[in-house]
């Protein structure tokens, strides 16, 4: 099977089109172009002290705690290189605290736009003192609240990905993105992001889209100071669940 049959026969298995005797080589050629990103991933991550993950039967990792805290000591610098904040909270409840006080130190306004896919309980929002709503955010004016799929060690990285309950958009229209990371999803590389989507529920499909952030957004014009929020959020925060 070359390079442009495997792709589509790849489309045609998530849509249930694919006939069954190209499924075997299907599977086959995707096997062989995992092994090649684990293979490089997991040179790269050796290097750094990190390995592959094996996962729970919810999908998340299970690392020792020194690897853990090797993820989040990498993540954590990688983050801060591109002006990016992370803090730890203990458990949903703790999160609107957690984003109150990250406004507060900001100096800005306790009012946001939250994602309807987080899992907080809309009660502990109103506990904060938080003014809040669901929906979509205003360009450039509002503090958005989301729930990440994963971050990567690797790079530094948040992955967000789409949904039948939320837009991309918002993540980029805020002013302010305030990202919820579930501790266990902070993945060594690359290669376990790839592992973990292959690990979803049966019968769920993959999302559609993925935005890997690193950081606010920026011009990137040469010989030009770099000015943040040029095009999306001027501030990005990491919350990470549960560490």
């Amino acid at each position: 099977m070359n390079s442009r049959a495997a792709i589509l026969a790849r489309i045609a298995r998530q849509v249930g089109r694919l006939p069954s005797h190209a499924r075997a080589d299907d599977a086959a050629s995707a096997d062989r172009n995992v092994d090649v990103v684990d293979v490089h991933s997991s040179q790269k991550n050796q290097a750094d002290g990190l390995r592959p993950v094996e996962a729970s039967a919810h999908g998340s990792t299970l690392l020792s705690p020194e690897e853990a805290d090797a993820c989040i000591t990498r993540f954590t610098a990688l983050a801060a290189a591109t002006q990016m904040t992370v803090a730890r909270v203990a458990a949903p409840d703790a999160v609107p605290a957690a984003v109150l006080e990250y406004l507060r130190a900001g100096a800005m306004a306790p009012g946001i736009v939250i994602d309807p896919t987080l899992r907080v309980d809309t009660a502990q929002w109103d506990r904060a003192g938080l003014s809040w709503t669901c929906g979509d955010t205003r360009a450039d004016g509002d503090v958005y609240v989301s729930a990440g799929l994963a971050a990567i060690a690797e790079c530094g990285a948040v992955v967000l990905a789409s949904g039948q309950e939320r837009a991309l958009r918002n993540d980029f229209l805020a002013r302010t993105h305030i990202v919820v990371v579930a501790a266990d999803r902070l993945l060594p590389g690359f290669a376990d992001l790839w592992a973990l989507l292959r690990r979803r529920p049966a019968g769920e499909l993959l999302p559609r889209t993925f935005c890997l952030i690193t950081g606010p957004s920026r011009t990137a014009d040469l010989g030009v100071p770099a000015k943040l929020g040029a095009h999306g959020p001027a501030r990005v925060h990491v919350l990470l669940l549960g560490s």
